[in-house]
């Protein structure tokens, strides 16, 4: 207002104004409320400007650029996922003849398969496997201090030890190895093969013992043991270990 008193502008020639100032500050909120929505949406309106500004300052050419380039990616990934593979060429090896399974009969062989009788039970030979002794007793071999010599030899360690019939079997037979097999004490089973499955395949010569390792595998076969016969300790106990031993290379 000029000093005259003019309401209609002030001495310095600016417009009239209508300043009205509240007598309370909480009736400035809604406006307040107002200017931070507005700001809000400016900073939006910024950050939008700033991402959407590379696109917008080639035209259309860059978003078009970048879907070809999206969609070649996922078409790469979708073909090495989905799309043939090569064929793999086999490969056969094949094992040296000194690797070839060996025929049950010989030391490092595996025991002849099939059914025996087991201290009366239905077995397979396979149930013979060691770490054991098994010793083919022929008839009336008299061997009574070679069965004691032998279980002395082998008692130390912890071996299953089986007397079988070498040849035919007769009830006499099994009274023979059931009292052969008390002469020794109790752990030591009688095993009737009917079908002389040992016999045959290892051609016992008087008393004959084979040494079978914790995996089937025979060891070595001690024709002849009498009651002097010594047994190699060190055999003894390799019988907790496998016998087969796979070539290198």
């Amino acid at each position: 207002m000029r000093q005259d008193g003019d309401p209609g502008s002030d001495d310095y020639g600016l417009p009239r104004v209508d300043v009205v100032v509240p007598d309370d500050a909480r009736e400035l909120e809604r406006d307040l409320l107002a200017y931070r929505r507005e700001e809000r949406q400016r900073r939006r309106q910024e950050r939008l400007r700033r991402i959407f500004l590379p696109l917008t300052r080639y035209g259309l050419a860059a978003p078009m650029i970048a879907g070809a380039v999206l969609i070649a990616i996922i078409s790469g990934t979708l073909m090495t996922t989905l799309g043939p593979r090569p064929a793999v060429p086999s490969v056969t090896h094949t094992l040296p003849a000194t690797q070839a399974p060996l025929r049950p009969g010989v030391v490092g062989a595996p025991l002849p398969s099939g059914q025996v009788v087991i201290d009366g039970r239905i077995a397979s030979l396979t149930d013979l496997q060691g770490p054991g002794i098994i010793a083919l007793v022929p008839e009336g071999c008299a061997c009574d201090q070679a069965i004691r010599n032998l279980a002395r030899q082998t008692q130390a360690y912890d071996l299953r030890r089986s007397l079988v019939g070498s040849r035919h079997w007769t009830s006499a037979t099994g009274k023979e190895l059931r009292r052969l097999a008390a002469l020794v004490g109790p752990g030591v089973s009688v095993v009737q093969d009917e079908q002389a499955l040992l016999a045959t395949a290892y051609g016992p010569r008087g008393l004959t013992v084979l040494l079978v390792h914790a995996d089937g595998i025979v060891g070595a076969i001690l024709p002849d043991v009498g009651p002097t016969s010594n047994i190699d300790q060190a055999q003894l106990n390799k019988l907790h270990y496998p016998g087969f031993q796979p070539l290198a290379g």
